[in-house]
């Protein structure tokens, strides 16, 4: 078997192992490896889950068989226990004597399929859109008040911009624009990306979106109040709620969406 069998990209101080420079490396840790640690951090449900599972890698979770059941809903835990529990597998090892490799591979393929299919940013988008019976939504109204960023919220803008870009007259304007989600055209700006102070070093979601995609943000007060909007989504309602009464007053509860990524409940 080439490559190692696990990755642990954290450490018991809780530090980085990776500077802010090193996305790709971070990604290639992943990708070089069976099985990758990870565990519940502030909540069940976190990103390093999902950049483990991108990387065509298997999640080896800490504390799997307690984690509550409404958690991490959209992963396939089953397939993932399994791929846990295949014999010689051990918390950071692996009994090349005993493990049967092909089984694995037929396994983590299956895993790595409903990944893409299931929990990229534009499958959740999808999945949203659909859940609300929005999927022939044009315009979108995306509203958080806050800098901070939050994984939920930065990823399901990502996949909503991507759907946008491959409908006719689409678009989903974005209020406050977080900057440090898009990328900074070179001939325009400095080319200055660095992470410094990112959750998580601002890997898989910072700089993604296209710079030069500007949105017209500009009278939203005139444009919720005219409807312009398809559907009105906050991204996060624990990182503020603009035009919240404004909304209420003009659009019914079935074209607006709360997103909650927290776990703190």
């Amino acid at each position: 078997m080439k490559g190692r069998s696990f990755s642990d990209t954290g450490t018991k101080s809780g530090a980085y192992k990776f500077g802010v420079k090193d996305e790709q490396e971070y990604k290639r840790d992943y990708r070089i490896s069976a099985y990758a640690k990870t565990k519940k951090k502030s909540g069940w449900d976190c990103l390093r889950h999902y950049e483990i599972l991108g990387s065509g890698t298997v999640p080896y979770f800490e504390d799997f068989d307690v984690s509550p059941a409404d958690s991490m809903a959209h992963l396939p835990k089953q397939l993932i226990l399994r791929l846990m529990e295949l014999e010689g597998v051990s918390d950071g090892d692996i009994d090349m004597d005993v493990f049967n490799f092909e089984e694995y591979l037929c396994l983590a393929d299956q895993l790595l399929e409903y990944t893409r299919e299931n929990l990229s940013s534009d499958a959740m988008a999808k999945y949203l859109l659909k859940t609300t019976q929005h999927e022939d939504a044009k315009n979108i109204l995306f509203l958080s008040g806050s800098e901070i960023s939050d994984y939920v919220r930065d990823t399901l803008l990502m996949g909503l911009k991507s759907l946008m870009r491959d409908v006719a007259g689409g678009k989903v304007v974005d209020f406050v624009k977080h900057n440090f989600l898009y990328n900074i055209p070179v001939d325009t700006k400095p080319h200055d990306w660095s992470n410094e102070g990112f959750y998580g070093n601002g890997f898989t979601y910072a700089h993604w979106l296209d710079g030069r995609d500007e949105e017209d943000r500009s009278r939203l007060v005139e444009r919720i109040k005219e409807k312009e909007f398809d559907l009105i989504i906050f991204g996060s309602i624990h990182r503020g709620m603009p035009f919240l009464d404004l909304v209420f007053e003009n659009y019914g509860k079935d074209d607006i969406v709360f997103v909650d990524g927290e776990d703190i409940h």
